[in-house]
């Protein structure tokens, strides 16, 4: 049984003067949760959304809703749902709600630890909204943005945290199909939750040009999803969530070469000698298993790549219980 983000044993070391595991490490990447105050409105009743909900602050605006922290209205409980609702230039927009659907579909369908919940369906209200949980965090991107990449064990973890969302859509024949760093929260603890499930897709759904234009982000996409008319699976989720794992390694130099496997036994050398990781047998094995794992799952072909993503955990597990012998 692997530990828990709150346990997890970051005391063991791998060898001294190898891979920093110092306890406070995955605290040190994250941070504390940000304090979330309530938004004071000149009119107390313009805090009041659908008759139900109390608003505070608008927390971000992404492509076509606003999230804002809410509490149920007259109720002394703390600020702790998001209301995620459309955003006024998009609510006659049919593609908009056909997005905000999905999400309430696969979220009210698909439940685990690392995916984000809908606790309430409202789209088909006047303005279309779902209720989810308060997530206290901050995404992954803010991190790389920030220049702190996190080390080899940390991205092991979170790795194989959003590889286990992954596997759990999987069940029900859906890909995320927009897996990247803005989507994946962290707590202060490092527990990983996927987020905005509104471009999901049932396996064997035809993708569309239209598609593309809506829904995902190009530097993740697997090439087949640039076709006319592309078939994707969790291999195409594979795909993108390599993406990420080399850009937590690597930075922003994972994506100077279009063809990326080309330049991974490079980066791998650089980051070996950037770590000062001790050069063993035992580790030396362990870098070679990682690379050949990253490089198949950026694979062009999805059949070179893990065949589904229950087997990309089993492999991640592989590397991260090396990491806590």
């Amino acid at each position: 049984m692997l530990p828990t983000a709150g346990a997890f044993p970051f005391s063991q070391s791998i060898s001294e003067n190898s891979i920093d595991v110092s306890n406070d490490c995955i605290a040190a990447f994250v941070g504390a949760p940000s304090e979330i105050l309530p938004k004071t409105y000149s009119n107390p009743s313009d805090s009041i959304f659908d008759g139900r909900w109390e608003l505070g602050a608008t927390s971000y605006s992404g492509s076509f809703c606003d999230v804002t922290i809410a509490k149920p209205a007259e109720r002394d409980v703390p600020f702790s749902y998001a209301v995620k609702m459309l955003r006024p230039q998009w609510r006659q927009s049919q593609v908009a709600l056909a997005v905000l659907r999905r999400e309430a579909e696969i979220g009210q369908l698909v439940s685990h630890s690392h995916l984000v919940p809908v606790l309430d369906d409202r789209t088909n209200a006047k303005t279309p909204y779902l209720i989810q949980p308060w997530l206290n965090g901050k995404t992954l991107r803010y991190f790389l943005s920030k220049e702190r990449c996190p080390n080899l064990r940390e991205t092991i973890w979170m790795i194989r945290q959003a590889a286990e969302a992954l596997a759990e859509l999987e069940k029900y024949d859906f890909c995320h199909a927009d897996v990247k760093p803005e989507n994946i929260m962290i707590s202060s603890v490092g527990h990983l939750t996927l987020l905005d499930l509104g471009f999901a897709r049932r396996f064997r759904e035809s993708v569309t040009p239209i598609d593309h234009f809506v829904g995902g982000t190009p530097r993740y996409m697997p090439p087949e999803v640039l076709g006319k008319s592309a078939i994707i699976d969790s291999r195409s989720d594979i795909y993108s969530l390599g993406c990420v794992m080399g850009e937590m390694l690597f930075g922003e130099q994972f994506f100077v070469n279009e063809s990326k496997t080309k330049i991974l036994s490079e980066l791998f050398r650089r980051f070996l000698t950037k770590e000062k990781i001790l050069w063993n047998v035992r580790l030396q094995h362990f870098i070679r298993q990682t690379e050949s794992l990253l490089t198949s799952m950026l694979a062009t072909s999805p059949e070179n790549r893990p065949q589904s993503t229950p087997q990309l955990v089993r492999e991640l597990v592989i590397l991260e219980l090396f990491l806590i012998e």
